[in-house]
């Protein structure tokens, strides 16, 4: 059995956001399907209800989400 991250981060972007980021690549794959993004969407925001990802707005500036997630990391070193 594969131990527990002591912290999971889920980066939340709109899927509309996503499959334009996807179409700019390169490179295809199986997963770059709109289906298999809500699928995907659906499995992370069921972990974030049960507490095992903590969920960041991931469509904004990048320094203000990498601010959120370095508050959210010394929060967690501070509280283990």
């Amino acid at each position: 059995m594969v131990p527990r991250p002591d912290l999971a981060i889920y980066l939340e972007v709109p899927i509309e956001v996503i499959m334009e980021r996807l179409k700019k690549k390169r490179v295809r794959s199986v997963m770059e399907s709109l289906e298999v993004q809500e699928k995907v969407r659906d499995v992370y925001m069921n972990l974030v209800k049960e507490g095992k990802l903590i969920m960041v707005d991931g469509n904004r500036p990048i320094m203000e989400v990498s601010q959120d997630i370095q508050k959210i990391v010394i929060e967690k070193l501070k509280n283990p």
